[in-house]
């Protein structure tokens, strides 16, 4: 387990800056993804926004109170279907890099042993 912590840690310390969103990015980002997973018809596109908004939930309970979650959701605009798959397309590349970042650093830490 300690080993499994290390990598963690040593990733997390490694895998270099996240993209700088405000805390408002995010929570668009997440609800989003949220929607895509439940509006979407294929189970890919579901994986992939569920994978997504639970991305982003992880840097949103860093970085908002749960208090001021609701405030942010509630904030969010309305946006139509065609910019909905377009943010959603940014906020899961995102979350692809930052994942391959991640991994990327564990294969490096495990492979430096």
């Amino acid at each position: 387990m300690k080993t499994v912590t290390r990598v963690l840690f040593a990733g997390l310390i490694l895998a270099g800056p996240a993209h700088a969103q405000s805390p408002s990015d995010d929570v668009q980002c997440l609800v989003v993804s949220t929607v895509v997973n439940v509006e979407a018809k294929g189970e890919q596109i579901r994986n992939s926004a569920a994978l997504t908004a639970a991305f982003y939930l992880g840097r949103i309970d860093g970085r908002i109170q749960p208090e001021n979650l609701a405030a942010l959701v509630k904030a969010q605009k309305s946006v139509p279907g065609s910019l909905a798959i377009s943010i959603f397309k940014t906020c899961a590349a995102r979350a692809d890099d930052a994942n391959m970042r991640m991994q990327n650093t564990v294969r490096k830490f495990i492979g430096a042993r």
